[in-house]
């Protein structure tokens, strides 16, 4: 049954993977992830973007150090990238071979269930070196079921599996296996904005076209909140066995 599952999760991201252009809530992720490796005082790096996806982001870290990319469906990206390493797996069912400095995990656990979420933070662990790093960002639970409730957010446009987090639950996967050095949220987008129609298109101008975002999720970076953000962003370092 699990392998079905998998197969029919792989067969959707095969026909996902279709843009190639950067949103914003990709663009605000991608600054929080670049900001901690570049303040991780180590060269070279050796980088796993677990969960790669497309590839865009797995293309952008290989200027911080060797990377390979990992995922139910690459072949996406390994048209688009066919210089970079891609590899075809199942971190749930599959052995990942390698030891790694640092796991990028960008908008993955949301998509399992709550079983394999506890598998797969203990693989990440498993995967690091010692005093390795897990950067992870994940959909905010909060914020997402605002928009859903709210009817600004269309079921349909979800995923197979949709099993988001908390900013407690979130470190409660975590905490066993990481020290965590930060934990907060990206991509302000308050729901009064998505109501009012000036308000949206005022956003969408600042935040988005105008490049706002980078100054808005500095000073979010700064509160101690995790509920402003569309997105919970999270980094810790390999706990000693």
């Amino acid at each position: 049954m699990t392998d079905i599952f998998f197969e029919a999760q792989k067969k959707y991201y095969d026909r996902h993977w279709l843009r190639k252009k950067l949103c914003i809530d990709e663009k605000c992720r991608k600054d929080f992830i670049i900001s901690v490796i570049k303040s991780i005082n180590a060269k070279p790096l050796k980088i796993l973007d677990l969960g790669c996806g497309r590839g865009w982001l797995t293309e952008i870290l290989s200027k911080y150090g060797d990377i390979i990319g990992i995922d139910l469906s690459v072949n996406f990206a390994k048209r688009t990238f066919p210089h970079l390493e891609f590899k075809q797996a199942n971190i749930i069912l599959n052995r990942i071979e390698g030891n790694y400095d640092i796991v990028v995990s960008s908008e993955v656990i949301e998509h399992l269930t709550s079983e394999h979420q506890r598998i797969y933070v203990k693989k990440t662990y498993e995967l690091l070196n010692k005093d390795g790093y897990l950067i992870l960002t994940t959909p905010n639970k909060l914020e997402v079921e605002k928009l859903i409730n709210n009817s600004l957010m269309k079921r349909e446009q979800l995923q197979p599996i949709e099993n988001w987090l908390n900013r407690n639950s979130l470190l409660s996967l975590l905490s066993p296996y990481f020290k965590i050095k930060f934990i907060g949220s990206v991509m302000f987008y308050p729901l009064y904005f998505r109501k009012h129609r000036l308000l949206n298109l005022a956003y969408e101008v600042f935040y988005h076209r105008l490049g706002g975002y980078k100054l808005i999720d500095f000073l979010l970076s700064k509160t101690k909140r995790s509920d402003w953000g569309l997105y919970l962003v999270i980094w810790g370092k390999k706990k000693s066995q």
